[in-house]
């Protein structure tokens, strides 16, 4: 979903993403609108319960396999946000 949003160039939507998959919820949204829906939320909850998410992000081998996973999804964005501007001319392109 970050990759989707960021391919069509929807970041406001980024910050949104993390705080569903993090299940954060601020007391009173700045906005005046939820995270997320309270079904979408439910349905998160009885898929993985926060309290099990939260021991699960306390083993280490987790933590490495999600900073893998970061790195590779950071990778990605890399990618997408900053193309290959510093390959090598093409010499029919710099020649006089």
């Amino acid at each position: 979903a970050i990759l989707d949003v960021v391919v069509n160039l929807q970041f406001s939507l980024i910050e949104k993403l993390w705080q569903t998959f993090w299940r954060y919820s601020p007391s009173t949204p700045t906005d005046g609108t939820t995270i997320t829906e309270s079904s979408n939320l439910s349905e998160i909850e009885s898929r993985l319960p926060k309290a099990k998410l939260i021991t699960l992000c306390k083993h280490e081998s987790i933590l490495k396999w999600m900073c893998n996973c970061d790195h590779g999804m950071y990778q990605a964005l890399v990618e997408i946000l900053i193309p290959d501007v510093l390959r090598p001319i093409p010499s029919k392109l710099n020649a006089d």
